[in-house]
């Protein structure tokens, strides 16, 4: 009966550390994909503002720049 009680404590044991051990590997995949979000929308407004100054170098009036960009922003983002 003892060799049983064992049993399942190692088995309890295993589980706690499988299931603290699934826990921190959420925490770093939600931290990783919460930093991704901050650098990909980083370079999205970077990006932005490269294609509006090439826009406003053209000559285009900012009526037309807002355009391109809401076209831009509806079909490309």
């Amino acid at each position: 009966m003892g060799n049983e009680g064992n049993k399942g404590r190692a088995n309890f044991l295993e589980v706690s550390r499988l299931s603290q051990r699934a826990e921190d590997m959420r925490e770093r995949a939600l931290d990783d994909m919460l930093t991704y979000s901050i650098d990909l929308n980083k370079k999205k407004t970077e990006y932005d503002r490269f294609i509006r100054k090439g826009l406003n170098n053209l000559g285009l009036s900012r009526k037309y720049i807002k355009e391109i960009m809401d076209f831009y922003d509806d079909h490309f983002s």
